[in-house]
């Protein structure tokens, strides 16, 4: 085990302790905010593993949430070219970094996260980080970041856990 792959896996802990706190946080404000230092983070540890398409495809979740935050504190909604701009941006890192099959993997998790917290509402997010951590758990193993998928089991807990105190508390209440 070499220095660099553990301090990769001890940034990623750190980043999902981060991305934890955030999804069982009621405020869409509060993920998107944890949800930037969950990025900034796990662009260190690809960085480290040498994933640079998940290191691009980060870069730009990092952005999108930076821009939606903004957004969201001038009580405004996010534009659909926005969206637009965003995706394009994602998917012509992946066309330029593109070597393996694995590397479409990043795009996935960068376009749902795109869409989910593109959309205003906070159910969107906690269902779609499901699809998200697989497309997390696969990137993982060829880099062989073990940390990430045991923590992606965690963030599945911690989404069901928010989902379950406030989202179904919406639904009793309608």
């Amino acid at each position: 085990m070499s220095f660099v792959w553990a301090a990769s896996q001890a940034l990623t802990v750190l980043a999902y302790v981060f991305l934890g706190i955030g999804l069982v946080r009621k405020r869409r404000m509060d993920i998107l905010l944890t949800g930037c230092v969950f990025h900034v983070l796990m662009g260190a540890q690809f960085l480290l593993l040498g994933g640079t398409m998940g290191l691009a495809a980060t870069a730009v979740s990092l952005l999108r949430n930076v821009a939606f935050a903004v957004n969201e504190r001038r009580g405004k909604a996010n534009p659909k070219r926005l969206l637009a701009v965003f995706a394009l941006a994602v998917l012509s890192l992946t066309a330029f970094f593109f070597r393996t099959p694995a590397d479409l993997l990043p795009a996935g998790f960068s376009l749902i996260g795109l869409f989910i917290y593109w959309y205003p509402g906070t159910r969107t997010v906690r269902i779609g980080t499901f699809a998200i951590s697989i497309c997390y758990i696969a990137y993982a193993v060829p880099l062989e970041s073990w940390s990430t998928v045991v923590c992606e089991v965690f963030i599945m807990a911690s989404t069901t856990v928010g989902y379950l105190r406030h989202e179904r508390t919406k639904k009793t209440k309608s």
